[in-house]
């Protein structure tokens, strides 16, 4: 489904969440219906819409990101996905030094997004 994403570095971002066996059809996850593929559905400085920007598993997690604006240089770090509740998760993303960064998602309707307290 559709989902509302808070991105620390471009604010808020729609993507599409799809059963790694669907979608955008990508074999990270596991290719097998055995994982989530999330594609952004807006873009920003750092990766256009119609990119794959995560993809999970029940044995791994990884977010695709760029580190210069405007110029995609696409990498994968390793995450942790958390889920709050049926309508909202986190994704964690750990770098290296410890440092840690929070993407948050609430489910794309309206009473949800306009209720959501991260």
């Amino acid at each position: 489904g559709v989902w509302v994403g808070l991105y620390p570095a471009d604010g808020l971002e729609l993507i599409q969440i799809d059963d790694a066996g669907e979608g955008s059809g990508a074999g990270g996850a596991g290719g097998n219906g055995e994982g989530l593929v999330a594609t952004k559905r807006t873009g920003n400085a750092f990766m256009r819409a119609g990119r794959v920007t995560w993809e999970a598993s029940p044995t791994h997690c990884r977010v695709q990101s760029s580190e210069t604006p405007g110029a995609f240089i696409p990498r994968w770090d390793s995450c942790q996905l958390r889920v709050i509740d049926r309508d909202h998760f986190i994704v964690v993303l750990t770098f290296p030094g410890g440092h840690t960064e929070q993407l948050a998602y609430v489910r794309a309707v309206a009473d949800l997004v306009f209720d959501w307290e991260e």
